[in-house]
Parts: structure tokens; C-alpha cells; sequence
């Protein structure tokens, strides 16, 4: 990509994601038979906060886990194929994205704890607990297409869709699709997974002790998570997209699903999440590898 291309991307994810934000607000809202804030309301937000002045800092630390959020927020996005298009390297695989991934998290558990909050601490623990219970059906999924594709290259894995609908992997792969799904619930923090932040409980938990620049960065972060964790179902399982508008739509399509089963779902409980992730997903894993493995002998 060009410099010019590399500097625009971060922005035009970050423009994707809170449109997304925008969205998810106002169908929530219709579906619980209310109006609802305008489609611009979380854009607004994050220009309101960005303008006012830097928040009391609790440490050097607490600045950093910002910072590192971001970060590896913005790094992601380089390295999730956009419309079918490698942005940093052809080469840039789904193991190595796992683990810049961590980055973000580690960021805002370094930041929360400078804070010395109760709220922020249950929040992070939480996090940790619910991501222990969804890693294993995630890293199942993803060995899973790897092995289908012979490779953990996200280009290969694209181009091994190619060809039309009957080659996606969703189609494919409807298992490994329908848990991967599950866990990018509890990835993006949606009910009834959204234990992590719980407002009417811990107060947003992590989020509690960031106001002002800060919480406007968080804003950013979280767009550009929404990007990241629809962009790479849509790679995944869906072909990819031969230009940005196909993108935009599969994107869209795969947000309004999680956004309605969100809507509808009651919050549960950090040891009934990890007990479910551990039990359901883990069994529909195990199925599809089995259906893997037959297909691979027969």
C-alpha cells in the first residue's frame, strides 16, 4: 500500500466501525420498541470527548493501557485482508493475528489496574475468566480452517473460497462458522456476554475510572474492534469481498445478525459463560473436526 493508503485505512475502519456502533444502537432500540439515538450519536461522542480536556491520570501505567488498546487496535486492522486486499504483507497469517490481538486486552488490564478501582478489577477479571472459556472453541475453529486449507495464510484462505457461494466456508464449514459466531459475541462484549462492562452492576467496570480524551480513545478503540471482529468473519467464512462495497454489506449483514440475537438476550453470568463455552461450542468443534477428518479420509 501507499503511504497515503496505510495513514487513510486505520481512519476509514475506524469511520466502518462506529457506523456500526450507530447501527447497533438504533436497531436494539427498534427492536425493544423504542426510537433510539441518531445514526451519528457515537461519532458525536467520541468528537464530544476528544475535545475536552486530558483526565486526571492515575500513573504512567494508567496512560499506557490507553494507549496499548489503541494501538493494538490500529495494528489489527493492517494485518485483516481489506476486500480481499493484503494491507502490510501477502503473507501475514491467522496465528499471527491471535496474538497481536492480546495486545488491546493487555493494554486496558495494565491501565484499570493503576486505577486501583473495585469496579475496574471485577471488570478485568471477568474479562480474563471469559476469555480463558471462549480461547479453547476459538483456537479449535481457527486449527480447524487452517488444516481445511493447508495453510494459515489469509490470502490462501480466501482464494481456497473462490468460485461462488458453494465455496465458502460457512457452507463448507457451517459448524466451525456457528461457533466461531458464538465466540465474536462475547469478543465484541454483546449480551448476553457483556458481563465485562455491565453498567447497571460494575458501573462499565474497566471503563469506570476513563472520562474525557481518554474515554473518546476507548470510543475509537472499541470502532475499530467492531471492524476487526466482522471484517474477519467475512474473510473467513464468507469469501472475502471483491470490493469494498460487497465488504461493507457482508460486514453489515454479519453485525445486523449479532446485533438482533444481542438484542433479545438476557446477561448471563461469568461462570455460566465459561461453563457454556467449555461445553456447547467445544461439542459442535469436536463435531466439525470429525466431519473434517471423514471428509479427509473419504
Amino acid at each position: 500500500m501507499t503511504v497515503l493508503g496505510m495513514i487513510g485505512l486505520p481512519i476509514v475502519c475506524f469511520l466502518i466501525g462506529i457506523s456500526f456502533m450507530g447501527i447497533g444502537t438504533r436497531i436494539t432500540a427498534r427492536i425493544q420498541r423504542r426510537y433510539g439515538p441518531p445514526l451519528i450519536q457515537p461519532f458525536i461522542d467520541v468528537v464530544k470527548l476528544l475535545s475536552k480536556q486530558r483526565p486526571v491520570s492515575y500513573g504512567w501505567v494508567f496512560d499506557l493501557g490507553v494507549w496499548m488498546a489503541l494501538a493494538g487496535a490500529a495494528l489489527v486492522v493492517y494485518f485483516v485482508p481489506f476486500a480481499n486486499r493484503p494491507v502490510l504483507s501477502t503473507q501475514a497469517d491467522i496465528v499471527a493475528l491471535m496474538y497481536i490481538l492480546t495486545i488491546a486486552p493487555l493494554g486496558m488490564a495494565l491501565g484499570t489496574a493503576q486505577a486501583k478501582n473495585p469496579y475496574a478489577s471485577i471488570g478485568i477479571s471477568r474479562a480474563l475468566m471469559l476469555m480463558m472459556g471462549y480461547d479453547l472453541p476459538l483456537v479449535m475453529v481457527l486449527l480447524g480452517i487452517i488444516s481445511y486449507t493447508g495453510s494459515a495464510n489469509f490470502m490462501d484462505v480466501i482464494s481456497a473460497q473462490a468460485g461462488g457461494i458453494s465455496n465458502w466456508y460457512i457452507v463448507k464449514m457451517p459448524l466451525f462458522a456457528v461457533v466461531y459466531f458464538w465466540v465474536m459475541i462475547a469478543e465484541m462484549g454483546k449480551h448476553p456476554f457483556d458481563i465485562i462492562i455491565a453498567p447497571s452492576e460494575i458501573a462499565s467496570g474497566p471503563m469506570v475510572e476513563y472520562s474525557g480524551k481518554f474515554l473518546g480513545y476507548l470510543f475509537i478503540y472499541m470502532a475499530l474492534h467492531y471492524y476487526t471482529a466482522c471484517a474477519l468473519f467475512v474473510d473467513l467464512f464468507l469469501g472475502g469481498a471483491s470490493n469494498f462495497v460487497v465488504f461493507y454489506l457482508k460486514m453489515l449483514a454479519v453485525f445486523f445478525v449479532l446485533i438482533w440475537i444481542s438484542a433479545v438476550m438476557a446477561r448471563t453470568t461469568t461462570q455460566r459463560a465459561v461453563k457454556m463455552y467449555w461445553t456447547k461450542p467445544v461439542v459442535l468443534a469436536l463435531i466439525g473436526w470429525l466431519l473434517y477428518l471423514g471428509w479427509k479420509v473419504f
